[in-house]
């Protein structure tokens, strides 16, 4: 099967960026790889040019140490394209062509780069599985990791989770191992609520 047009990736690029696998599903037919892999890049620039934008116009755009490395690569950019006299057509094409490695998540972006991850909590102590490259999702420390970025965006969800685990080790009737289990979840969400100046 062959699309028509790349827009018809459209939905499977947007869920790729948050789940990976997707790639894997595509890559026994090498067309519909290629055309998938477009759309992701073309999506994935999308999002960077967003946040480029927002944060030209002074929004903020993330918290933690991966969103200050991101905010600086944009600022070095704008600086570039001033420089040059540039335009929009200027950032765009600096745009694609510095290294900006973001990973659009759930629960906040990773901004490790997949070819060498340093700095990835994740992979402390693990073991990787063959032919795996980059960081690994499971094992995601947001509060930890100096490539972690949270967004405005994930804010609500850590609120959120954090009003939930008060509840749990607020219930008398919660077995101690799952109390434990709900403090040390709570630890982590106020973690992430702090990084972003958030009251807790």
């Amino acid at each position: 099967m062959k699309p028509d047009k790349i827009t018809s990736c459209k939905d499977p690029a947007t869920r790729a960026l948050a789940n990976a696998t997707t790639r894997g599903y595509a890559a026994s037919d090498d067309n519909w790889s290629k055309y998938l892999e477009d759309a992701l890049d073309n999506v994935k620039f999308r999002k960077i040019k967003d946040l480029y934008e927002r944060h030209s116009a002074g929004e903020e755009i993330g918290f933690g140490p991966g969103a200050e490395r991101v905010k600086d690569a944009f600022d070095h950019i704008a600086a570039t394209v001033k420089a040059r006299n540039g335009d929009a057509r200027t950032a765009d094409s600096l745009l694609r062509t510095t290294r900006i490695h973001i990973r659009f998540g759930m629960l906040n972006n990773c901004t490790a780069d997949h070819k060498n991850p340093v700095g990835a909590v994740c992979l402390e102590n693990a073991i990787v599985p063959e032919g795996h490259v980059g960081p690994l999702d499971e094992r995601c420390r947001p509060d930890r990791c100096a490539n972690s970025m949270i967004g405005p965006e994930h804010l609500p969800i850590y609120d959120s989770h954090q009003r939930t685990q008060l509840q749990l080790i607020n219930n008398p009737s919660m077995p101690t191992c799952r109390r434990d289990l709900a403090e040390r979840e709570l630890d982590i969400t106020r973690n992430v609520l702090k990084m972003a100046g958030e009251p807790r």
